[in-house]
């Protein structure tokens, strides 16, 4: 008898079917519709008064300080817009249409 190793080896190493995936957690869409209006306003009027539009123009301290202010608000709530969006779009995957109004 060749020695071939321990018992088992011989089917062990050989491939096999590969296990079963696991279900997908949603259903294929082949359409997402984002409101943006509600996106945009959860993005803008959020619980953090660092990211608060409302808050930002109320705050005072000159033009040039509101100005910048300004800025750097926009700046994150398009952030929190992308952000939101990304985690949607890639959650939900939708295999035709992306409809954003």
């Amino acid at each position: 008898r060749a020695s071939r190793g321990p018992p088992g080896y011989d089917t062990a190493s050989r491939p096999g079917p590969s296990p079963p995936s696991p279900p997908p957690l949603l259903p294929p869409f082949d359409n997402l519709y984002l409101d943006m209006n509600g996106i945009l306003h959860g993005c803008s009027h959020a619980n953090d008064p660092g990211i608060d539009a409302d808050a930002a123009a109320n705050a005072g301290g000159g033009a040039e300080a509101a100005a910048a202010r300004d800025a750097q608000v926009e700046a994150r709530i398009m952030q929190n817009v992308a952000y939101y969006v990304d985690r949607i779009v890639s959650t939900v995957k939708p295999r035709k249409v992306l409809y954003m109004a």
